[in-house]
C-alpha cells in the first residue's frame, strides 16, 4: 500500500501499489496529481522550511497562517535554483487572481518579485486601456512578457519587508491585477 497526502489540501490517502504513477483527483479540493511511487514516509519531509531563505520562509509562513481564508491554492517550486510560489487568491466576489512570488538572488542580495498575469494584449485598445490604468497603481510595474501577456509586478529587496508589508503588497497586487483584468478583458482570466 502507498500512503500519501494531497499536495494541495493535505487529505490523506492509502492506495494499492498498482496505482503508483497514475493521476487522481482529490475528492476534497479537486486537485489533480500523480500517486507517488512510494509511501510519503519514505520522502524527505521539509516540516516548516518551504524556502531556503530564512526571511522569505518566515514571511511566507506568516502569510499562509494569517490569510488562509484568501488562499484558494498555493504551491512552492524551484526552477534553475530560483524558488517561487504560485498562489490563487480570492479577490472580488466570485473572482480570483493568480499571483507568483519569485525569490531572486543578485550579488548576494535577495529580491522578491511579486507578479500577476493579467491577460494577453491582442488589440491596441487593450494596451491603451492598460496604460491609462497604470497611473492608478504607481507602486507597481506594468509590463509585457514575450507572449504579450500583461503583467503587474512589484520587485524589492527582501530585507525591506516585514509581515504586514509583505501581506499588504501581495494582497493589494492581487486585487489591483484583478481590477485591471476585469476592466480590460471583462472577465476572470486563468
Amino acid at each position: 500500500m502507498i500512503n500519501f497526502e494531497c499536495p494541495n489540501c493535505g487529505n490523506n490517502f492509502e492506495v494499492s501499489d498498482d496505482n503508483a504513477g497514475l493521476r487522481g483527483k482529490c475528492p476534497r479540493c479537486k486537485e489533480i496529481f500523480r500517486v507517488p511511487e512510494k509511501s510519503i514516509s519514505e520522502f524527505e519531509i521539509l516540516k516548516d522550511a518551504i524556502f531556503k531563505n530564512k526571511n522569505m520562509n518566515e514571511l511566507y509562513q506568516s502569510f499562509l497562517k494569517k490569510h488562509d481564508k484568501l488562499i484558494i491554492r498555493q504551491r512552492v517550486s524551484t526552477i534553475d535554483d530560483i524558488e517561487y510560489a504560485n498562489l490563487v487568491l480570492k479577490t472580488n466576489p466570485g473572482r480570483s487572481q493568480f499571483v507568483t512570488l519569485g525569490l531572486i538572488e543578485i550579488d548576494k542580495k535577495a529580491y522578491l518579485n511579486i507578479y500577476s498575469r493579467i491577460g494577453i494584449i491582442n488589440y491596441t485598445e487593450s494596451a491603451v486601456n492598460a496604460l491609462r490604468m497604470v497611473g492608478l497603481f504607481s507602486t507597481y510595474t506594468l509590463s509585457l512578457d514575450k507572449d504579450n501577456t500583461l503583467l503587474l509586478s512589484s520587485t524589492r529587496k527582501l530585507k525591506n519587508y516585514d509581515d504586514e508589508e509583505f501581506a499588504g503588497v501581495l494582497i493589494n497586487l492581487a486585487f489591483r491585477a484583478d481590477e485591471m483584468e476585469e476592466s480590460i478583458f471583462s472577465g476572470d482570466i486563468n
